[in-house]
This record gives structure tokens, C-alpha cells and sequence, in this order.
């Protein structure tokens, strides 16, 4: 079987002709976004990096108030206190850029068309990107200082003893009297066995007292005894820091001791005045004042007053009450060779000046 073809001229029709057929052209085709896809066959045309930055910054400047805070410590075996002192502050920068940055002509196409749009991010080659520039950094800078100082505790200087020496007593508190050692002392371990004692038997409470038998009194007994036969509670004790030992002994006995030296000094004020002088009738009236003065001065002292007020603050300056403890006046009779029965001393003074100086 034979086949016949068709000719043109018999109603075919060209598939392409000048303008016609059934494929129309895009009329976009001549826009081109930056975001498509190139042809990975060509190399990228690379664009020249022209940029440069340059940055300039002003001093720094502290931003509110320091803030201190305080922590105990020990540095090098020393005790003490941290002091850390952070200090807040800032300064500008200004960065002045010039020229274009590098790299290929369609990413900084694609750079360009994602900032115009205001776009934070885009995606190149399947990479992201940020649209950040230079000038887009800020403009100010902060920053924060710490800084830290130790401060060492203060060091306690030992306590001082103000005393030259001590004024101490002992004794046991009877009827007919007291008895007990009595002296001086520059040993504060000595002064302090004092105080102890008389701490023990102030503790030792109140005893009621009973009269001894007929055969339990003997000679210098006073009759009466308390229950325990201890008596302990009767004990006296004193200590006394000396600050001028010798101001201290003259004073004694209401101030006899300034007394005897106001005559000596007297006389010896005397003899000066009228040394070389053959009429000594004013000398002797003048000394016989003197010993007038003397005699009223020594009757006060016997009567257990100071002769002046100068002698009284003398005394009283020489000499600090550490520790006292007597035993108060017996006014009621109440049997026993004297009448008067024992009752328990009472502590009037207890610095524990000599605790803490002997602690350290």
C-alpha cells in the first residue's frame, strides 16, 4: 500500500512562523529579579572590596553611682573584709566608612533589594545572611569595672596596766576584831588570788549563827559561830590598783602622811628664807605657825578627816577600787562574849579589771 503526502498548499500549518503560532512570548521575560537563579555555568563577576572603616571612640565615662559591696574574709592568713567597687560606664564610638564592600555583582544585588525591603535576613546560595551594615553597629559601648580591696580587721593592742602596784587584804571578820594579812603587791596573778577567794566565800551563802558551849569557848573565840563552823561568809577581801603607790601610803590614815610632808616642806621653806640672817625671832614665830598648823591638821586626821579638800583629791586620785568585799557594821545584840553575831559580807565593788587583763 502506497502512502500520499499532504503538501502545504493543502491546509498544514508551519508549527513556527514570523509572530505566529500557538507559543506566546512571556511579556515579563525582560524582567529579571535579583532573587532568581543564575547560570552556574558562567563564573560570578567579582566586585572590587573599596570599603574601609574607620573607628573612633572618646574617653570612657562612669554611668551612675559605684556599687560597693562588703564580704569577710581571710587574705594570707590576716582576717578581714573584701571591698569590691563595681563602677559602671560607657563611651561613643563613631565609625566613618568609606568605598563599596566586595564580592560578587548578584549578592550585592541581592544585599541591596533585602534592605530595601526592610528585610532583617535573606538567603543567598543557600546560606542565610543578615542585612546588617557597618554603620548600623552602635553607637555607644558599655562596659563594667570591678575592682577589689582587702581591708585587714584592726589589731586589738593588749590592755595596758595603768597600776604601779596593788593594796591587798585578807582577813576573817570576828567578834573581837578582824584578823588577816594585809600588804603590797606587784604581781597581778597574787592580786587576782585575792578576788578569787572572795568570790568563793560570797558564794557560800548566808549561814545562821549559834552560840559555842561553855567548853568550846576558849580564848580569843568570840562566842558565836556559824552552823557550817566555817565562817567563811564573814571573810573580807580588797584589792586596790595603785597608780602612785607613794601618794597612796601618805594618804593613809585620812592624809597624816601629807601632813608629815607639809611640815617638812614648811620648815625647809623656812630655813631658806632666813638662811644667813642673825635675828632669828621672825624665823621662830614663823615656824611656831607652822607647827600650830601642823597640830590642827593631825587632830582632823585622828578624828578620819582630811585636814583640806587638795589632800582628799590627792588621795583619792592615787588609787582605784578593783575589788571589795566587807562585812557591814553589827549594831544588834544578840549574844556571845561581844552580843554581836556574825552576818555575811557583802561585795560593794568587783571591776574584773584584773579577768580581762589576765585573760590576755
Amino acid at each position: 500500500m502506497a502512502f500520499k503526502l499532504r503538501s502545504q498548499t493543502q491546509g498544514s500549518l508551519p508549527l513556527h512562523s514570523g509572530g505566529q503560532g500557538s507559543f506566546k512570548k512571556n511579556p515579563f521575560s525582560n524582567k529579571i529579579s535579583p532573587l532568581s537563579a543564575i547560570d552556574p555555568t558562567k563564573k560570578l563577576e567579582e566586585k572590587p572590596n573599596t570599603r574601609t572603616e574607620t573607628t573612633t571612640t572618646s574617653d570612657w565615662r562612669n554611668t551612675g553611682e559605684p556599687v560597693v559591696a562588703r564580704r569577710p574574709g581571710e587574705q594570707d592568713g590576716v582576717s578581714g573584709t573584701f571591698v569590691d567597687t563595681t563602677i559602671n560606664r560607657e563611651r561613643d564610638i563613631n565609625q566613618d566608612v568609606t568605598g563599596e564592600g566586595g564580592g560578587s555583582v548578584t549578592f550585592n544585588a541581592a544585599f541591596a533589594e533585602a534592605r530595601k525591603q526592610g528585610l532583617p535576613s535573606f538567603t543567598f546560595g543557600g546560606k542565610p545572611y543578615n542585612t546588617d551594615l557597618a554603620e548600623d553597629k552602635p553607637k555607644l559601648e558599655t562596659d563594667s569595672n570591678l575592682s577589689t580591696e582587702f581591708i585587714p580587721d584592726p589589731i586589738e593592742q593588749p590592755m595596758e596596766n595603768p597600776y604601779q602596784s596593788y593594796a591587798i587584804g585578807n582577813q576573817s571578820a570576828q567578834d573581837f576584831g578582824a584578823s588577816g594579812s594585809y600588804g603590797y603587791t606587784q604581781d597581778p596573778q597574787e592580786a587576782m588570788r585575792i578576788v578569787e577567794r572572795g568570790r568563793r566565800t560570797a558564794d557560800s551563802g548566808t549561814r545562821p549563827v549559834e552560840g559555842l558551849g561553855r567548853s568550846q569557848q576558849q580564848g580569843g573565840t568570840s562566842g558565836l559561830i556559824d552552823k557550817d563552823r566555817s565562817n567563811l561568809q564573814a571573810e573580807e577581801q580588797y584589792v586596790l590598783g595603785l597608780t602612785n603607790t607613794e601618794d597612796y601610803r601618805m594618804g593613809l590614815d585620812s592624809g597624816k602622811g601629807y601632813v608629815t610632808e607639809m611640815i617638812k616642806q614648811g620648815k625647809d621653806a623656812l630655813r631658806q628664807k632666813y638662811k644667813g640672817q642673825e635675828n632669828r625671832a621672825e624665823y621662830q614665830t614663823e615656824l611656831n605657825a607652822l607647827k600650830e598648823k601642823a597640830r590642827n591638821y593631825f587632830g582632823l586626821a585622828e578624828s578620819g578627816n582630811f585636814a583640806t579638800p587638795e589632800m582628799q583629791e590627792r588621795f583619792a586620785a592615787s588609787h582605784d577600787t578593783i575589788y571589795n568585799k566587807q562585812q557591814p557594821i553589827q549594831t544588834q545584840r544578840t549574844g556571845g562574849r561581844t552580843g554581836r553575831a556574825m552576818s555575811p559580807s557583802v561585795t560593794s565593788n568587783d571591776t574584773r579589771f584584773l579577768d580581762e587583763f589576765l585573760s590576755q
